[in-house]
């Protein structure tokens, strides 16, 4: 059976579905969305995704397989998580990058591995980290990666998971056999919760310098 959910607000009002959903396609079988269920491309060379051309402007439409480079794997996509921040990209906000395909919270099977590549294998279950720093930047020279000045996310500014397949660095992309579609979904929503976690933790151990502020319990 499959798991549908929406970004579109209307649906997800009139089913009373919220942010934080899963949309669940079989590794074999069509991509489905809503009432716009359609037979996965035929073209080998293409794909179906939905591609927002602007705010609330969208498609679910044929598009070109993307192409890997010798750093990159190709993904094809299991199942993706709708975030509250798919529901504000349709809105226009978090300065997506239009022509886009978002969805951030996704499993899939590797189907290729670019010439540069070790360490992963064709047919192997993985996610990957969703931000992509430039690496050469003052901030992550210093190790401060989430303070790039130039920080892209996927389903942000680069290309997403809502598709058949997604392209991605291999640096960021992990195995996830011993997870579940359904578990492996949420490896990102549960990193950015532990991450919160970790922070508020070492929150708790500062201590100011006399006259800079109160220390804190």
């Amino acid at each position: 059976m499959r798991q549908i959910r929406s970004v579109f607000p209307r649906y997800q009002k009139r089913r009373g579905v919220r942010p934080g959903g899963y949309l669940r396609r079989k590794a074999t079988g069509p991509l489905s969305l809503l009432s716009l269920q359609k037979p996965r491309s035929d073209n080998k060379h293409t794909m179906k995704a939905i591609v927002y051309d602007a705010p609330r402007k969208f498609e679910y439409r044929n598009v070109d397989i993307p192409k890997i480079q010798p750093n990159e794997i190709l993904l094809r996509v299991h199942a993706y998580g709708v975030c509250g921040t798919d529901l504000h990209l349709h809105e226009g906000d978090f300065g997506p990058r239009f022509p886009l395909t978002p969805g951030h919270e996704f499993p899939g099977e590797i189907v290729e591995l670019g010439s540069e590549v070790t360490g992963l294998k064709k047919g192997q279950r993985a996610t990957a980290s969703t931000t992509m720093a430039c690496g050469k930047c003052f901030y992550c020279q210093r190790g401060d990666f989430l303070q790039c000045e130039n920080l892209d996310g996927i389903g942000v500014e680069i290309n997403g998971a809502f598709a058949e397949y997604i392209k991605l660095r291999s640096d960021l992309v992990f195995p996830i056999e011993k997870l579940s579609v359904r578990e492996s979904v949420m490896v990102e929503p549960t990193a950015c919760a532990v991450h919160g976690m970790e922070t508020l933790d070492k929150a708790k151990t500062v201590r100011c310098e006399p006259g800079l502020g109160s220390a804190a319990p």
